[in-house]
């Protein structure tokens, strides 16, 4: 079971590290977007479309690493003071609530993706991008953050089951 863990966490880091450097394309189209659309009076009509398709890439990409990492936000006014048994127990229960919204987003996500695919769904703008590799990748995004949410889950409870057979 540990090996799986491992495995998830590999994939997940590297995809991750992947998804950060599409930062830089971020920043060169909003950057040049500025530019030109304030200091030569030319707006693109691409530009907007094309940064928020990949800021989305970045954050369906990046989401299954940033929650390995435990770069979510989290209440910590209690969570803090917990022993770390307390905060494996705690990690498991809150959970169900993550269970439920990923899976939720992965099921939805497969419909919505698998509508757009069959409807080779495109942006109503002028720029008319296609819509569907961009909600294949929504669906990859949970199916990361799902695997993710396992083995986070499962590291909780191998912890607490030593923890438990320690004593």
């Amino acid at each position: 079971m540990e090996r799986f863990i491992v495995l998830i966490d590999a994939i997940n880091e590297r995809i991750g590290k992947f998804a950060c450097f599409l930062m830089v394309p971020l920043i060169i189209v909003v950057t040049y977007e500025v530019v030109v659309r304030y200091a030569f009076n030319s707006p693109t009509i691409w530009a907007h479309e094309s940064s928020g398709f990949t800021f989305l890439l970045l954050v369906v990409l990046g989401g299954a690493w940033v929650l390995h990492e435990k770069g979510h936000i989290r209440v910590d006014v209690l969570y803090s003071r917990f022993s770390p048994y307390k905060k494996a127990i705690a990690d498991m229960f809150t959970s169900t609530v993550f269970f439920v919204f990923t899976i939720t987003l992965l099921w939805k996500g497969i419909g919505f993706a698998w509508r757009s695919v069959a409807l080779q769904e495109t942006s109503n703008t002028v720029f008319a991008p296609p819509l569907w590799p961009f909600k294949i990748f929504i669906v990859l995004g949970a199916f990361l953050l799902v695997l993710q949410g396992i083995a986070e889950f499962t590291r909780s409870l191998i912890f607490v089951l030593k923890e438990r057979h320690s004593k």
